[in-house]
């Protein structure tokens, strides 16, 4: 498969020439990531409380997480 082959088929070939799958994007260029501070959406909040309140009842573990 020729690298225009790949990029037209959604995959990029490695060094090896072995096609790169749609969830193997480890190494390629990705961009800054955004550290700024952000509102939490709703579902973050309840997330957030649920892990808070079940960690502190001792019904879960961090590593259950």
């Amino acid at each position: 498969m020729t690298a225009a082959e790949s990029h037209r088929a959604g995959t990029f070939a490695t060094k090896s020439g072995e096609p790169r799958r749609h969830h193997d994007v480890g190494g390629l260029a990705a961009g800054p990531v955004d550290t700024s501070t952000h509102d939490l959406d709703e579902w973050e909040k309840r997330t957030d409380a649920l892990v808070y309140l079940l960690s502190a009842r001792k019904a879960i573990r961090v590593d259950e997480l």
